[in-house]
């Protein structure tokens, strides 16, 4: 069985990997095989969502486009009721809120106790505190400077500062990076090899994680205004210094001068940096219509800007890839893959270099060491 687990995935591109994967899945699937029920679909994957009743939502309206209103052949004989109950199986759901550190390790022990192996965790639930919108600005630099428009969002954006969780830790930073890193530390005892490979973790970065918005001497960002951004350039720091004690089974210890545990994990585990391009999504939280920042992406693919995708389903590209279609020994953990569109549509990857030099060196370690004692103290409190 070859399970997936997947934060975020009720909507925007969660939900488009979910479908991707689904689709790619029974795209696949040898003319040969029978499906009778869900036991002979070798694939699980896990919604961990923060709203319950939201998941519910989007998976039914999953299953109904995916296996009741499309014909695959092996469904074309089985009622709606039979598809469904299917569909539910292949899409269990998890509840978990990764501001909620009670909620993180709740929904951990479930996942542990259910599955005995886990091929990729796909870390895609994000946060942005938005305060409030400036059109204008953003209009002018779409017309003006549309590449920083799509890498940075432009100045469009104001955001909340000094936004903290109820532990003191500031909430971009609790959201996007240290819950997933929770996330795995608790479950990469899973995380070994399989009939399906290595595992693989990807991290869900953004164009907009650029050193600019990141201090070392504050990495929650509680001064700064762009905390959704320095989240995200923490990823990238967070995997350059994390990713070979993964792969090559290092102490913690031994790797980082700053961590003082000997922790090691037991199987190799492969992590990747990811940024999905310019998607429209509703994380900014604003009663923006969704057709506006579609349309500016069309007008900068047009523009031959490949990562304009504008829409989850051309954003799940880069997932697709890594989870299910690349091969170990072509990628790199020092290279940020990304989903990326042609003028005519035409899905592909690209990959840029994470620069590395002895500052990354440095900050990675230190966001590494402030995750990792995080970590220990929110286990020690919480995980009851």
């Amino acid at each position: 069985m070859k399970v997936i687990v997947i934060t975020g995935c009720n909507t925007g591109i969660g939900r488009g990997i979910v479908e991707r994967l689904i689709i790619d899945y029974f795209s696949n699937l040898p003319s040969t095989d029978t499906i009778s029920s869900s036991t002979d679909i070798k694939l699980r994957i896990v919604m961990a969502c923060r709203s319950t009743s939201k998941a519910e939502t989007a998976r039914s309206e999953i299953i109904t486009s995916l296996l009741i209103n499309r014909k695959w052949g092996w469904n074309d004989s089985k009622s709606p009721d039979e598809l469904a109950k299917i569909g539910t199986e292949l899409l269990p759901i998890v509840a978990v809120d990764l501001t909620n550190p009670t909620s993180i390790f709740t929904a951990c022990r479930r996942i542990k106790s259910e599955y005995k192996s886990i091929s990729s965790l796909i870390f895609n639930a994000g946060y942005m505190p938005v305060e409030r919108m400036i059109i204008y600005k953003g209009l002018i630099n779409l017309f003006t400077q549309p590449v920083y428009f799509m890498k940075t969002g432009g100045d469009m954006i104001i955001q909340r500062i000094g936004e903290v969780t109820s532990d003191g830790i500031g909430m971009s930073f609790m959201a996007n990076v240290l819950g997933h890193y929770i996330i795995l530390r608790e479950l990469e005892g899973l995380l070994h090899t399989t009939e399906y490979g290595e595992a693989r973790v990807m991290w869900v970065g953004s164009t907009t994680g650029i050193p600019k918005y990141f201090n070392v001497n504050d990495i929650h960002c509680l001064h700064g205004d762009h905390p959704y951004e320095s989240s995200k350039r923490l990823l990238d720091l967070l995997i350059l210094k994390l990713s070979p004690m993964y792969r090559l089974q290092i102490p913690f210890s031994d790797s980082n001068k700053l961590i003082g545990n000997t922790h090691k994990v037991t199987s190799p585990i492969h992590m990747f940096s990811t940024s999905p391009g310019a998607v429209a999504t509703n994380i900014v939280g604003l009663p923006i219509p969704s057709f506006l920042f579609l349309l500016a992406f069309l007008v900068m693919r047009l523009c031959g800007l490949p990562g304009s995708n504008g829409t989850a389903f051309y954003a799940a590209t880069v997932y697709l890839y890594l989870a299910n279609h690349a091969e170990i020994a072509e990628l790199s953990t020092a290279i940020k893959y990304e989903s990326s569109v042609s003028r005519f549509g035409r899905m592909f990857v690209t990959r840029d270099e994470i620069i590395r030099n002895d500052q990354t060196e440095k900050e990675g370690e230190m966001v590494v060491a402030e995750c990792d004692r995080l970590y220990l103290e929110l286990k020690q409190k919480y995980d009851q």
